[in-house]
């Protein structure tokens, strides 16, 4: 154990906490923000035409500022201080939009807050795989990424479940100022965890500043596109499931049951099977996720009834939680601690570009084929497999994957 990772016993008990509070207020936004934004834009009085301009701005913003934050954090070792700093900026961008009015101001400001908001997962996964890891080498209580990372999808089914009573308790102009204050409470326990986490240790940053760029880049970039595709595949079911439910005669309730089973079961996987998972079943649980996918598509465009909908939403936790969990692990171990940020950052830039390409076609799909649509996301699916194993080819072709400074064993048998 190297000095700069040297804690009290009583910092190393409350970092998980500390870090799983931070995940909560980072997935809570997401919560409010999904269901709730369009509504506010539409009471500013804007078209439907001028809610989708605003929509489509978001992910190309994140796009950038996903490849030109993390790397950055990376090189200067403060994670923390980042974070901080971006979601400071998430929530001066929230509070603006409670100030202003009209389309071109509203769009300015939506720019600037995906710019803000964009890398604030990515860094926040980031941090606590430094921590899980330097917890692992200091001996002290472990830290499982995936039940940290759970608490953020129980936050996302909370505020699915209590949102709509609470933003209706407020004046409609309160979604936003709800919203700032959310990226307000992540901003204080980003500095919270920035003030007390250890920094990155000078031999890390050293190494990384030496190396030059991210060690397996092809690779990891691969991974992250495969991830992506494999995740986009569900841009039909987040964009018109509803309305496909509902023109089928289910009702809203059921609907509403329909979208938290599918949250719950994933956060169920977070919180109990992946801390039983090791960074050794990353390639695994991407499979895992890919193939499960493509089932759970197939079987969707099938016209599947009302209880077989319910069993097809509890594979969410494969599809999106399997997936997740073996993209973020994997690209962890390829970037190394010196790169951590970077890697996650690539993962949210591709995941941000997929998506939102799957859910502009999606809209065609639902014209033209209805429900047989979901056989299109299948083969995104299919795609984002086939990526994957173009990815592990390359890797069995080239040599392993650097030790970080420092390790004395060998990461990928430990976990992380």
């Amino acid at each position: 154990m190297s000095a700069g990772e040297t804690v009290a016993p009583a910092q190393g008990a409350t970092s998980e906490l500390r870090l799983s509070f931070l995940t909560a207020s980072v997935y809570a936004a997401i919560g409010i923000h999904l269901p709730f934004f369009p509504i506010w834009l539409a009471w500013r009085g804007l078209s439907a035409p001028d809610i989708a301009a605003i929509a489509a701005v978001p992910p190309l913003v994140r796009l950038i500022s996903n490849l030109v934050l993390p790397p950055r954090a990376d090189r200067s070792g403060d994670i923390p201080g980042m974070l901080t700093l971006c979601a400071l900026g998430t929530t001066c961008a929230y509070a603006s939009l409670g100030l202003i009015d009209g389309f071109w101001l509203i769009l300015g400001c939506v720019a600037a807050l995906a710019f803000a908001q964009g890398p604030v997962i990515p860094l926040a996964d980031a941090l606590i795989l430094n921590e899980v890891r330097r917890r692992m080498r200091a001996g002290l209580a472990g830290l499982d990424y995936a039940r940290v990372r759970g608490w953020g999808s129980a936050s996302v089914l909370m505020m699915m479940m209590i949102g709509g009573q609470i933003v209706g308790l407020l004046p409609r102009e309160g979604i936003v100022w709800l919203l700032a204050g959310t990226a307000l409470v992540t901003t204080i326990v980003a500095r919270q965890c920035a003030r007390r986490l250890p920094p990155n240790p000078p031999g890390v940053l050293a190494a990384t500043r030496l190396a030059g760029r991210i060690p397996q880049a092809l690779a990891i970039a691969l991974f992250a596109l495969a991830a992506s595709f494999i995740q986009a595949s569900h841009a039909l079911l987040y964009v018109f499931a509803s309305l496909q439910w509902r023109g089928e005669g289910l009702s809203d309730g059921y609907i509403g049951l329909l979208w938290a089973v599918g949250v719950a079961t994933e956060t169920l996987f977070f919180l109990f099977v992946g801390p039983r998972l090791s960074q050794s079943h990353a390639f695994p649980l991407l499979l895992t996720g890919g193939g499960v996918a493509i089932f759970r598509w197939l079987c969707m465009a099938a016209e599947p009834g009302a209880a077989a909908l319910l069993a097809l939403q509890m594979l969410h936790a494969a599809t999106y939680g399997a997936t997740q969990l073996g993209a973020v692990y994997l690209l962890s171990r390829l970037a190394g601690h010196g790169r951590r940020a970077q890697a996650q950052g690539w993962l949210s830039a591709a995941g941000a570009l997929s998506l939102a390409g799957a859910s502009f076609s999606s809209g065609y799909l639902q014209v033209e084929f209805g429900r047989a649509g979901y056989v299109f996301m299948a083969a995104i699916a299919l795609a984002g497999l086939a990526l994957a194993a173009l990815a592990a080819l390359i890797l069995g072709r080239g040599a392993s994957p650097p030790p970080e400074p420092g390790a004395g064993h060998n990461l990928s048998e430990t976990g992380m």
